[in-house]
């Protein structure tokens, strides 16, 4: 295969912008090894637009998977690179501003003792009760779960498709179910959990169980195949940061594994689930899910505006839509979508961050939008590490830390309000409100004897030495 000049030198460009944030971001924060919010944001950045950007800027790899394909925007390196290079800045920026030390922050949070903090146990046990309730609404609020679905249309690619088009277009609970259990469910079961170390009840790990249960079945609902992995994430991860000390900190890398084995095997398993594919199809279209959709998403935003669609200036972004009194917004991504596709599904191109401000705002979108997403990611770790280890302050980093795999897959107005990373640190706060942390010189006492979860909960106790 011969590769053209401009294909090298556009390659190069590319290339010389990831490496120069992987250098930011490796000297100012550890990302190659240490668990943190600006962490896994910037590595699922590099995951699903890093490491193929070089085979797919070179036409190496196809630039789209729809017949017919869409053909490599000339503004694809630009915004890529800026997205990569204003990310670091935004993040070393802001971390330099506010004497933000990641390792050492890590280091005093982890090696501090956990603390019982002041525990609102009537705003804990409000919020629980809705999550039930809002999940069952939200899992049959369309008529038929996902995996009733499953069961009646086994492999059956055309028909599960329509269903998880009609599950959230025709259930009048999807906004907040998805909410209730893809964000506050979350949270509260990683309380739950930190808090269930300090009581022997039977009742209180029924509970657990229960929940655990009910926020996989109406996650799955939709036949969507994130929530479930990142559901697992979510514990694997609280689990960790319950038990690290501050020299295990440095092996952030095994959670990871966990976490690619278990996102592997689910969304193959998944494509296994709903297509009449073979073992080998199924992996083949896992790996392309996670290399191959990320790029040719953001190329299709990249082809249709300007060029067919003009930038929306703003009224592409729902809540400025409905500020300004726009009544026919519609998302860029089914924008995108009709364009681009020719399925008879209607399809929504969802992409990163980038996309979505380049849809509105162009190149100063892309670049004003990357800093802040860089300085939102940092911000976050500084917020949560000058915090004591409460059962809902390690519950709501777990959360933050992990939740970058799924929110910046997407617009980042969608991430703040809808994905959790404003309501995670209010959720910490209204739960347990503890500000910053002050030093322990004695170890918590271990609640004993706590015979339900509202009696769990106002103990409070969270026994996980460093």
């Amino acid at each position: 295969m011969e590769f053209s000049f401009h294909q090298i030198e556009s390659a190069a460009y590319v290339a010389g912008a990831i490496a120069f944030a992987w250098v930011v971001m490796v000297s100012r924060f550890d990302v190659h090894r240490r668990l943190s919010v600006v962490g896994t944001a910037f590595l699922t950045l590099t995951l699903l637009h890093g490491v193929s950007a070089i085979p797919y800027v070179m036409g190496v790899i196809p630039s789209d998977t729809y017949n017919p394909p869409t053909p490599l925007s000339r503004y694809f390196v630009p915004v890529l690179s800026i997205s990569f290079v204003c990310f670091a800045l935004g993040a070393w920026t802001t971390g330099s501003l506010l004497n933000f030390n990641l390792r050492n922050m890590q280091q005093e949070y982890f090696s501090s003792l956990p603390s019982r903090g002041r525990l609102n146990a009537y705003m804990f046990l409000l919020l629980s009760a809705g999550i039930i309730v809002l999940a069952v609404l939200f899992a049959y609020g369309a008529g038929k779960p996902g995996f009733v679905a499953l069961v009646d249309d086994f492999r059956n690619g055309r028909i599960l498709k329509e269903h998880r088009q009609d599950f959230y277009e025709s259930n009048p609970y999807a906004w907040a179910g998805a909410f209730a259990t893809g964000v506050v469910g979350p949270l509260v079961l990683l309380t739950s959990i930190n808090l269930a170390r300090g009581t022997k009840s039977a009742a209180f790990r029924v509970y657990l169980v229960g929940l655990f249960c009910l926020l996989a079945l109406a996650g799955t609902s939709g036949l969507h195949k994130a929530p479930l992995p990142l559901l697992v994430l979510f514990i694997a991860m609280n689990w960790h940061f319950s038990r690290v000390s501050t020299r295990e900190q440095q092996t952030g890398g095994k959670i990871w594994l966990i976490g690619a084995v278990v996102m592997g095997t689910i969304v193959t398993g998944g494509y296994l689930l709903t297509y009449d594919l073979d073992l080998s199809e199924a992996v083949l279209s896992t790996v392309s899910r996670i290399f191959l959709s990320p790029q040719a998403c953001l190329n299709r935003y990249l082809f249709v505006y300007p060029d067919i669609v003009p930038h929306a200036n703003g009224l592409g972004i729902g809540l400025i839509a409905k500020i300004a009194g726009d009544h026919n917004f519609v998302s860029p991504a089914v924008v995108v979508g009709s364009v681009v596709s020719t399925s008879e599904f209607r399809i929504s191109s969802n992409a990163f961050w980038a996309a979505d401000l380049w849809a509105n705002f162009g190149y100063l979108g892309v670049a004003i939008g990357s800093l802040a997403v860089g300085a939102i990611m940092v911000f976050l770790d500084w917020w949560s590490l000058r915090r004591p280890r409460t059962a809902a302050n390690m519950a709501e980093y777990a959360f933050l830390v992990t939740v970058g795999l799924r929110v910046l897959n997407a617009s980042i107005f969608t991430g703040l309000l809808s994905g959790g990373l404003l309501f995670a640190p209010v959720y910490a706060l209204a739960v347990q409100m503890t500000l910053i942390r002050r030093q322990q010189t004695t170890r918590p006492a271990r609640s004993q004897g706590a015979d339900s979860p509202g009696e769990a909960a106002r103990h409070a106790a969270v026994e996980s030495g460093p």
